[in-house]
């Protein structure tokens, strides 16, 4: 079953970002934010606030540029979380979080559980306190993590 997100196939919409990226030479957010867009239009999203939240494009954003999509031709980058959070933002480093407690067995059934996992986790790296609801990060590297799009870094 292809995961969603806001009513568009997910690993789709980050793919299909990626290589739109890929192929114009581009790595810088700004960027990432227009084709982000652009391929959210193009597979019927039409919410226009729907399609420039912030929180799933900068998670989608932060797994292509660590290189950990499959496909990419990024290269794989091993940054801790706070280098992540540091670097790409809380976003990316929820992004990072749950993909690492997915592959570790996580479950991710409620999205809530998980999400409390990984608010947990980011406490514990970072010392911060994570936000208090999932906004979409950790719903996005689930749909990927799901349909094999992600590689261990």
């Amino acid at each position: 079953m292809t995961a969603t997100l806001y009513k568009v196939p997910v690993s789709a919409w980050v793919s299909g970002t990626a290589a739109k990226m890929e192929a114009a030479g581009m790595e810088d957010r700004k960027t990432w934010s227009r084709y982000w867009v652009e391929f959210y239009r193009a597979l019927g999203g039409t919410s226009s606030s729907t399609g420039t939240k912030g929180c799933p494009r900068c998670a989608a954003y932060a797994l292509w540029y660590l290189g950990w999509l499959k496909g990419s031709k990024r290269p794989i980058l091993s940054w801790s979380i706070n280098e992540i959070r540091d670097k790409l933002g809380k976003n990316a480093a929820y992004a990072a979080i749950a993909f690492r407690l997915l592959r570790q067995g996580a479950r991710p059934k409620p999205v809530d559980q998980l999400w409390k996992s990984v608010r947990r986790e980011f406490n514990r790296e970072t010392g911060e306190t994570a936000a208090s609801t999932e906004q979409g990060a950790v719903k996005l590297a689930m749909g990927l993590f799901f349909e094999g799009k992600l590689v261990a870094a």
